[in-house]
């Protein structure tokens, strides 16, 4: 699966680079966009010696933001909130997780099909009944592509590595690198107004423990021009 997504990735970079040749409105000034994000996921953890349990789908939503200034740097904030809890049950007992998503980048589009990002990333996961935190935290580096399809359609593909750190409250520190890869398609309704809509893979492992955490559903973006 990781290595169709780097395919699919250097297929798409493959055509921008390519100097294809159709049409983009000149953009000028600085450009603002508001978005409401939702990414309808679940949860799987897989821990050496126990084994793999999955949680029930939850939905992720939040607003974000894009400023793109002169056609130069772009930067981008989010905070995305779990609007019910993951859900684990294991020998008739449940436990329950809270999940928030706060994300800050900056970056640059290369040319209108090729961009570059980096940027920090804060997840923290709270246990309903024990109130305790763990968080996930850490720069991340993110290659996106761009194509256009039908009309006024495109299709994207966005490769993330997180160089990610977990904390898990009441143990030690340690690293939990990983990655976030999603592909899609993006459709404009009007001169302001477009979504996005695809698949999301997120996951990361414990270089100690070794446990891995892994997130993957449909994300949806509604997004406005001003």
């Amino acid at each position: 699966m990781i290595k169709q997504l780097v395919c699919s990735m250097f297929v798409m970079l493959f055509l921008s680079a390519g100097g294809t040749a159709w049409a983009e409105e000149e953009k000028s000034g600085t450009i603002v966009i508001a978005a409401l994000k939702t990414w309808v996921n679940e949860w799987k953890r897989e821990v050496p010696g126990t084994g793999r349990t999955l949680s029930d789908s939850i939905a992720l939503v939040g607003p974000a933001v894009e400023v793109e200034i002169n056609n130069g740097p772009v930067i981008e904030a989010s905070y995305l909130m779990s609007v019910s809890d993951y859900t684990f049950t294991e020998a008739g007992a449940a436990s329950e997780f809270a999940r928030r998503d706060f994300d800050l980048a900056i970056g640059k589009w290369l040319n209108p099909h090729v961009g570059f990002f980096t940027g920090y990333r804060n997840s923290s996961f709270k246990e309903k009944e024990m109130r305790a935190n763990n968080y996930s935290y850490g720069m991340f580096y993110t290659v996106r592509g761009s194509v256009p399809f039908i009309g006024k359609s495109s299709l994207y593909a966005n490769l993330t590595w997180l160089d990610a750190r977990l904390k898990t409250e009441g143990q030690a520190r340690e690293d939990a690198p990983g990655w976030i890869a999603e592909l899609g398609g993006r459709t404009v309704f009007t001169k302001q107004i477009a979504m996005r809509l695809g698949y999301k893979w997120e996951t990361t492992k414990g270089e100690v423990n070794h446990v891995k955490d892994s997130f993957r559903g449909t994300a949806l973006d509604l997004t406005y021009l001003f």
